[in-house]
């Protein structure tokens, strides 16, 4: 489930998650950074919100930041979570999917509906280039046993670090360059470290010194086919659903016609079962090790 950036969302917790009713009091929900939340973690909440309605359960909630979240549902006797991101701006717009086929009409595909599509699309793409098309937040730690050290990062397309820190102290200006995939580390490299800063920052050398760091990466605005590909798969998704072509067809075939194959995703080298759309990702697949 992804979220966007300086969007109102309606968070939305049904009990009923079968046929038998489920009647539950006092909801609220608990937002949290990072996907390791509990009840009792006082360190990376965000926000509570008493949550109204009798089921559905609903409460508005504007994120402000990127990353990874949990929302922790509490109500006597239990509790739920449920794990999103915030990102910033979609592949494509709901407008946008409606504006490239009248079908795509909001009476027959409501807005829920095509954004779920839309999501969805966002991750194929992902999955398949080793790249994503929208600009997404990460936060990595790693280690460090040097004065000088280059770490990679499990992304491509680093648009910029936004905090880096060493032992808990705020190390950003250590950083003397940042690539596509990864940042360089330097003590020495002219950012005018004393012995008495690296003793603050608990960094003498030889340790090992623990660091976190949060970037943004992605390619946004996406290439111009590459919004065409996101638009040709939300409309293939959402026309899918009526298809009178069986879930499960390879061919078909026509009297005196013969029978004719169909492109079927993870079938003779396609990736999504369109063509088109398998052609255009393949020109933006990353290299090396973000391969897929």
């Amino acid at each position: 489930m992804r979220l966007r950036l300086g969007r109102p969302t309606v968070l939305s917790f049904d009990p009923n998650d079968d046929e038998t009713d489920f009647i539950v009091t006092n909801v609220a929900v608990t937002i949290f950074t990072g996907r390791l939340a509990s009840a009792t973690d006082t360190v990376n909440q965000v926000i509570t919100i008493s949550a109204t309605g009798t089921g559905p359960y609903t409460a508005t909630w504007t994120p402000t930041a990127l990353g990874q979240y949990t929302a922790y549902w509490t109500f006597d006797g239990g509790w739920r979570r449920l794990y999103f991101e915030v990102t910033e701006a979609p592949i494509v717009s709901v407008t946008d999917v409606r504006g490239f086929d009248p079908l795509l009409n909001a009476t027959a595909f409501p807005t829920g509906l095509v954004t779920a599509a839309r999501d969805s699309v966002e991750e194929e793409f992902e999955n398949i280039t080793g790249r994503s098309f929208v600009i997404r937040s990460r936060t990595v730690e790693f280690k460090t046993w040097d004065w000088e050290y280059s770490e990679v990062f499990p992304d491509t397309d680093i648009q910029r670090v936004t905090t880096f820190t060493v032992n808990g102290g705020d190390a950003t200006s250590m950083i003397v360059d940042v690539g596509p995939e990864w940042i360089d580390v330097s003590l020495d490299a002219g950012v005018g470290w004393t012995d008495a800063d690296l003793l603050t920052l608990g960094f003498p050398i030889s340790a090992v010194n623990d660091c976190i760091c949060t970037y943004e990466y992605g390619v946004y605005p996406p290439p111009g086919d590459v919004r065409r590909a996101a638009l040709l798969r939300i409309r293939d998704v959402l026309l899918n659903v009526n298809s009178a072509i069986p879930d499960r067809a390879t061919s078909f075939q026509v009297t005196e016609f013969g029978t004719y194959s169909l492109a079927t995703a993870g079938r003779g080298g396609f990736d999504t079962g369109m063509p088109e759309v398998d052609a255009i990702l393949g020109r933006h697949k990353a290299s090396g090790r973000w391969a897929q």
